[in-house]
């Protein structure tokens, strides 16, 4: 499983790319928010934490079904609650569910080692390529101050912040629509 330092600037990523490039840092709420969307399916941990059955992470909360409806949830909130986020349902689709794509890219080999895409149907998948490295969280005792938990947590950071960098400033170089149009008309 990723961390979530790689969920969270996936996310900001994605946020990023469809929004304007000023509107990312104008309120740090919409931050928070688009970090708790792109946790959310980790949140499994606490039933796990309940049941004591570590074959309840990767399952339902990492699904396309989840996604989807948490997506839709979410997208209404945010509408009633924060009406300047201009949050859709696809965006909020896509900031939960690239939770699930990240975390099949995790070649472990730790139980679960993959993700529970089309539940409730019991195939598990991931993808043949691995990009980011495992954090053993379900059978070591020390997992958050292991030398190779840190190396994969900073893989991670390098990983996505140059994602993340390359498309801040990929939007900063190339002008939005919204000015393309403005300065059609003058």
């Amino acid at each position: 499983m990723c961390s979530p330092v790689a969920h969270t600037l996936i996310g900001l990523s994605i946020y990023t790319t469809v929004t304007p490039k000023k509107d990312l840092f104008k309120n740090w709420k919409k931050v928070y928010f688009i970090c708790f969307l792109t946790i959310l399916p980790d949140f499994d941990f606490l039933i796990m934490m309940i049941t004591h059955d570590p074959s309840d992470h990767r399952t339902y909360t990492h699904s396309l079904l989840f996604s989807i409806i948490a997506g839709y949830a979410f997208f209404k909130i945010a509408a009633v609650r924060y009406p300047s986020f201009r949050i859709t349902f696809l965006l909020s689709f896509t900031l939960i569910f690239s939770h699930v794509v990240i975390d099949g890219f995790v070649g472990d080999g730790f139980y679960p080692s993959k993700v529970a895409l089309f539940y409730p149907l019991p195939y598990l998948i991931n993808s043949p390529i691995s990009i980011f490295d495992p954090i053993d969280w379900a059978k070591s005792s020390d997992w958050f101050y292991s030398f190779a938990t840190f190396k994969a947590i900073i893989k991670e950071f390098v990983i996505t912040m140059g994602l993340f960098a390359t498309v801040y400033f990929l939007k900063i170089s190339r002008p939005t629509f919204e000015s393309q149009v403005q300065n059609d008309q003058h």
